[in-house]
């Protein structure tokens, strides 16, 4: 079968539109992007719509749609911006899964990093690069990189759909630390007010819910804008699982004394600890004085979590009831002592 030969037209310069559809047919696609812009002006708005038909030719290209490294070399051409968001986001899916592939990882990070600065991604591509460079652990903390790609997406207008996502509770964590004793007004510059509704929300689930309380998370939560219900519920486990030194400790104290007053408030806080297993009991262990001092006080203020917490530790210590998840009071021999 004879193949289409592209033939120069007469002026020496130029090429006519057919000359570049044959470029095309015969799939010459870099002699094609090399060549469109020598098209006769007369010819011009129809290489436009060419230029389009082929990069949908190219993406259903069998053999080209996988190479990473000639869809990056068509960003060099001047394409229809349409045309040129469609390669951009179909390098950004080849990146994404090249990020996956253990051989081609490390090579994949330095493309991302390059390109991404050099061309304009759609924030959800972004988003997905950069979140891929954190589950593989290809970037430490402070996570400059991830933090970059994903920060669009969490000043996007769909924010809500990103900002509660893993990475970004992660990566967020330390960032809204350091800005907290330097610039607050730094957060503010990498979220909307949407994402950060969003963010603290999730943040005060995964507190709630997780006995490994962390002073940095409860400070992020104080500047929130939790109702006071939530702030207290917040204190009573601070109180329950942090170091008697921590620098929020005396906030904590504050809150429960407000607490102590309102017994519907510490039902319904009861209510919620009594999900978790273990129950919060860090700071019951030691002997020293100090330490009975602080169980006392807390018993003065929320004589219920005392009374629930010594029921259910006798229910395991007696065999009464069977805990699936082991000894729910670790702290226990430690609490009685001081009582």
């Amino acid at each position: 079968m004879l193949t289409p030969r592209v033939v120069k037209s007469k002026d020496s310069n130029l090429f006519t539109f057919q000359e570049l559809e044959k470029m095309a047919f015969q799939r010459d696609y870099k002699r094609f992007f090399q060549s469109q812009h020598l098209v006769a002006s007369e010819d011009f708005q129809k290489m436009q719509s060419l230029q389009k038909k082929v990069i949908e030719k190219i993406l259903d290209d069998t053999e080209k749609k996988n190479d990473l490294n000639f869809f990056v070399s068509l960003l060099d051409y001047n394409i229809p911006q349409q045309s040129k968001r469609k390669v951009l986001d179909h390098v950004s899916d080849l990146l994404v899964a090249h990020l996956k592939d253990s051989n081609r990882k490390k090579i994949a990070l330095k493309k991302a990093i390059d390109l991404t600065s050099q061309h304009s991604f759609h924030f959800s591509k972004l988003f997905n690069i950069g979140e891929q460079i954190f589950l593989k652990n290809l970037e430490s903390k402070p996570f400059h990189n991830v933090l970059r790609l994903i920060s669009p997406a969490l000043k996007s207008n769909v924010s809500n759909l990103y900002c509660d996502q893993d990475v970004v509770l992660e990566v967020m964590k330390d960032k809204i630390k350091v800005s907290l004793k330097s610039d607050p007004s730094q957060i503010l510059a990498l979220v909307n007010e949407t994402c950060w509704n969003t963010l603290t929300s999730a943040y005060f689930k995964q507190f709630k819910k997780n006995n490994n309380v962390n002073s940095d998370l409860f400070q992020i939560l104080l500047v929130a804008g939790l109702s006071e219900e939530e702030q207290q519920h917040l204190s009573v486990l601070h109180l329950l699982n942090s170091p008697q030194k921590s620098e929020m400790l005396n906030h904590s104290w504050n809150n429960l004394e407000k607490l102590r007053k309102t017994p519907l408030a510490r039902f319904k806080i009861l209510e919620n600890i009594k999900k978790l297993d273990p129950l919060p009991d860090k700071s019951f262990a030691g002997n020293d004085y100090q330490k009975k001092i602080f169980i006392k006080k807390f018993f003065e203020s929320f004589p219920e979590y005392m009374t629930h917490y010594l029921k259910t530790c006798y229910q395991y210590v007696s065999g009464i009831k069977e805990f699936k998840m082991g000894n729910p009071t670790p702290h226990c021999k430690s609490a009685v002592k001081h009582f």
